[in-house]
Parts: structure tokens; sequence; C-alpha cells
């Protein structure tokens, strides 16, 4: 295997890596968007079934609204990241055969 072989081959296993980790991050996403729709529908279902002040009830939705806010931060914390990852791979991957010539 020649030298550029290999940087073409590291670089396309670099890629793929790195689009397998956006597609958890994708997976996170729509895993937690699904969990917090089931809050919002237990709470709907708990106040309706009981008798709660509804001062705790906002507050719960406050709180879920919260962590959702929060969870969607952290991922799109991660998806910036990853996607810096990819340009720093692909800037390296045109470095590396810059070079060769």
């Amino acid at each position: 295997m020649t030298l550029a072989d290999q940087i073409i081959q590291d670089y396309k296993m670099i890629c793929q890596q790195l689009e397998n980790d956006e597609d958890l991050v994708k997976s996170f996403k729509r895993t937690g968007e699904r969990e917090i729709e089931q809050a919002f529908r237990e709470l709907n279902i708990f106040e309706q079934n009981n008798d709660v002040d509804p001062a705790i009830t906002t507050w719960m939705r406050q709180e879920i609204y919260k962590t959702q806010d929060a969870y969607n931060e952290t991922l799109g914390y991660e998806q910036k990241k990853l996607l810096q990852k990819l340009e720093d791979n692909e800037q390296d991957y045109r470095r590396k055969l810059t070079q060769m010539r």
C-alpha cells in the first residue's frame, strides 16, 4: 500500500467514524424528544386524574422545559464538535496530499 493509499484509507476511516458518531447524536436527540413528549403526556394524565395544585404542575412543566433545553444544548455542542472534527479531518487530508506532491 502506498502512502497516498494509506492517507486516503485513514481519511475515509475517520469520516466513517465521525458519521457514526453523528448518527448516535441524532439517535439521542430523537430518544430525548420521545422521552420529553412522554413526560408531558404522563403529567397531563396525572393532572387530569388527580386533584393537584396547578402551581405544582406548572412548576413541573417548567422543569421539563429546562431539562429539554439543557439536553438540546448539550447535543448541539456535541454536534458542533463533530462538525469541527470533520472539517479538521478534511484539512488534514488535503494537507497530507499536498505535502506528497
